[in-house]
């Protein structure tokens, strides 16, 4: 596998290991990531809130490789999260409770 990191003065394509999910995880080949301004902010190191070195590429498009034993589909336990499996990956992390969570705006 192959990932970006993005270092002060630098952008390098480097080897990883491929990653083995857990329970609640799948792990996802991604096909095509998108760079939105949070990441041209964090490659510049102007992001108040991601330090570099920084992996970018948190908007992806691809296909479960595997997935851990608890994963459920996003709409449900009805719809099944299997290997083969067209995604997007948006990765949110809400707390519902700050300014911009509570106005509509959690993607901020």
């Amino acid at each position: 596998m192959r990932r970006v990191v993005v270092y002060p003065g630098r952008i390098a394509v480097e080897a990883a290991d491929i990653p083995a999910p857990g329970p609640n995880e799948a792990l996802v080949r991604t096909l095509v990531a998108g760079v939105c301004g949070s990441d041209l902010h964090a490659a510049h190191g102007r992001h108040p809130f991601v330090p570099l070195p920084y992996r970018p590429g948190h908007e992806v498009v691809g296909v479960i490789e595997a997935a851990g034993t608890a994963v459920e589909g996003a709409a449900g336990p009805a719809v099944e999260a299997a290997p083969g499996q067209r995604v997007i990956v948006e990765p949110d992390l809400s707390c519902w409770t700050c300014k911009m969570c509570t106005t509509g705006r959690e993607n901020l």
